[in-house]
Formats: C-alpha cells, structure tokens, sequence
C-alpha cells in the first residue's frame, strides 16, 4: 500500500499493524508516518529495519535501546548506529557491527 492511500483509510484501519506492514513493503522508511503505538511494536519495527536500518531512527525510543533490534539495524546499514540509544553506541559489540556493515 502506498502511503498516500493508507492515509485515506480510517483511524482503525491506519493502527492495523498488518495494514502498516503492507505500507512498509512499499518503503521501510514510511515508518515516519506510522502512529506512536506501531512506532513501539517490536515486530513491524523489526520488520522496517531488517529491509532499511535507519528507519531505525522512526522507532520508538525503548526500541532504539533494545540492543537485538538495533543488531539487526546494523546488519542492513552501519550508518544506523546514529539513532540508536547513547548506551548502545557505547557498547563494543554494536560498534564492531556498525563497522562491519560499512565494511571497516
């Protein structure tokens, strides 16, 4: 679904993680538009960053912390590193993921 019809449908319909998702499938970074509750589910975030990792910056502030989403981030695109949480880019692990996706 592209965003501008997603936009036509009802407020229901808009907080349908399944409906979200299909708008996702269009561009993960169509998580800006998604309402604060589907910005904190793990599964669709999951979803948006395993295809684009910084859509990782439109997750909820407890997911841009939860150290196994922002791996999974990292994987697709080093450059995620910024948006995830300040406690995270401090950890060693993340920083060698980072550096691995961008090839350092």
């Amino acid at each position: 679904i592209e965003w501008r019809s997603w936009e036509l449908l009802s407020d229901e319909l808009q907080h349908d993680p399944g409906i979200f998702r299909a708008v996702l499938e269009h561009d993960s970074l169509n998580l800006r538009l998604a309402p604060e509750c589907l910005r904190s589910d793990r599964e669709l975030v999951g979803f948006a960053v395993s295809r684009q990792g910084v859509a990782l910056q439109f997750a909820g502030a407890d997911l841009r912390s939860d150290r196994e989403l922002v791996l999974l981030a990292l994987r697709q695109d080093g450059l995620a590193l910024r948006f995830a949480a300040e406690s995270l880019r401090r950890d060693r692990e993340v920083a060698l993921a980072a550096g691995e996706s961008n090839g350092v």
